[in-house]
């Protein structure tokens, strides 16, 4: 076998290659398994209408919207899938103020696209931890309810 990269042989490296896209497959297996039990859990527990799912705008993402129909406003939904002894990073990770400011444009375009700016909908940002097992099984499901995106550090909201 030829030798290349610091005594990695060619079989050495394909296998690598391999391996690392299991690793990330395995990922996104666990991050549509938190996405589906966010949108029953939302759907059921908290009686929202899901309206889309992974919702797209150019590079940005919506994990769920919905729409809720006692507050008559648009949800749009971030969900955070983390083990059970990082559950809190879920919730720092979607407060992000880059991720906040992408939800948000990605909240514009979505309300721009259907056509309902001036239909008198508020919006509404919500989060959904989803802690699951080394399984890859739900264990429970967090929903935190208008984050509101607070001011930073200038008062400038996002």
């Amino acid at each position: 076998m030829r030798k290349i990269r610091r005594g990695f042989s060619s079989f050495q490296l394909f296998f690598a290659k391999k391996l690392s896209r299991c690793k990330q497959t395995n990922s996104k297996i666990f991050g549509k398994k938190a996405e589906s039990a966010a949108a029953k859990f939302l759907k059921k527990e908290k009686k929202l209408k899901i309206l889309a799912r992974n919702y797209r705008a150019g590079r940005l993402e919506i994990d769920i919207v919905a729409y809720d129909k006692q507050a008559n406003c648009v949800v749009f939904v971030e969900v955070k899938s983390r083990g059970i002894n990082r559950e809190l990073d879920a919730c720092r990770a979607a407060a992000e103020k880059r991720k906040r400011a992408n939800i948000k444009k990605a909240a514009k375009a979505y309300m721009a696209g259907i056509g309902c700016q001036s239909a008198g909908l508020s919006t509404r940002y919500d989060i959904v931890s989803v802690v699951h097992g080394k399984d890859g099984s739900v264990l429970s499901v967090r929903h935190l309810q208008n984050i509101g995106f607070i001011a930073d550090k200038r008062g400038k909201r996002m």
